[in-house]
């Protein structure tokens, strides 16, 4: 697995192993397995990567990847045709979305730091219950006593934000678990227990250590920027966070400050004046709409008599 030697590989070499049908697709011929690999497969909460095949001169799209086993299978289109014979030990040369590959690593850790910063927000009782990261969006779910108020949410942006900008190093290596359960305790597995005897660890050094094998910047400062969409209370003592990191983010808040600079244009206004002008907008609204159905009334009054 190339992704965990080194995470910025895009492009590389590889030759074809096998070769299977899809029987979950009509037999399709569309499932290869390399020698090696750096595309990454769904796993952790985390989206798989996609790219492209180039065999022999032929261009493939690789839509899907999944770890079964040891084993890393590429789901391609279009199928490959013929004998599956004539691919096997063929030369590949493989392309990584490097954009998507981007994306989805910067909201896997984003991912730890906001868990971080709500544990120094919140409190320590704070624990990982799920996490997901998909190309629009990731979120966490932790486990707290009761709904986040709007100045909870801004405070755990405020402090993710911090930690982005004091471009803190983030380790990635390997060691037994015992010897990690040792050092940083049950804390580790906030995504979950990790099987086998050894695991990856991901320190965020003085910020946050977990067991984890999704794909992470080497910075914080990576992550480029976090802008919390929204929280809610999704069953009784566990808080979902909806949030968004580096390019996504940039879209989020490009889109706020349109909608601002519109709103200034249609009504004339500067940006501090824009929520006192929708209060009153809204108050005068509610008094013209209960003076409309009161003369409303007095009109139908007026037409039967």
């Amino acid at each position: 697995n190339l992704y965990y030697e080194n995470h910025h590989l895009y492009e590389f070499d590889a030759k074809i192993s096998e070769v299977f049908l899809n029987v979950q697709e009509k037999d399709r011929q569309n499932i290869v397995i390399l020698d090696q690999s750096a595309f990454y497969p769904t796993s952790g909460g985390q989206l798989h990567d996609t790219g492209e095949f180039f065999i022999g001169g032929e261009k493939y799209e690789v839509k899907n990847i999944e770890k079964v086993g040891k084993s890393v299978l590429h789901f391609v289109e279009p199928d490959l045709p013929g004998d599956k014979a004539d691919f096997i030990g063929k030369d590949v040369k493989c392309v990584v979305d490097h954009k998507r590959r981007n994306q989805l690593r910067s909201n896997h850790t984003g991912t730890h730091i906001v868990f971080a910063s709500c544990r120094k927000i919140l409190g320590p009782h704070v624990w990982q219950n799920g996490a997901k990261k998909t190309l629009e969006m990731a979120h966490l779910d932790i486990t707290h006593y009761q709904s986040l108020s709007k100045e909870e949410e801004l405070a755990i942006e405020n402090e993710a934000n911090r930690i982005i900008c004091a471009s803190t190093q983030i380790n990635k290596y390997m060691m037994t678990k015992s010897d990690a359960e040792k050092e940083y305790g049950f804390s580790l597995y906030q995504g979950g227990i990790v099987p086998g005897n050894e695991l990856r660890i991901v320190n965020i050094e003085g910020i946050d250590t977990e067991a984890c094998c999704g794909t992470h910047c080497d910075n914080t400062s990576e992550v480029g920027w976090i802008k919390m969409i929204n929280s809610r209370r999704i069953s009784d003592g566990i808080v979902r966070l909806y949030y968004v990191a580096n390019e996504k983010a940039m879209e989020v808040m490009n889109k706020e400050t349109i909608l601002l600079q519109d709103l200034c244009k249609l009504w004339g206004i500067d940006q501090t004046q824009v929520f006192p002008t929708a209060k009153r907008f809204f108050e005068d609204y509610k008094k013209l709409n209960a003076l409309t159905s009161k003369q409303d009334g007095q009109i139908l009054g007026l037409q039967m008599k």
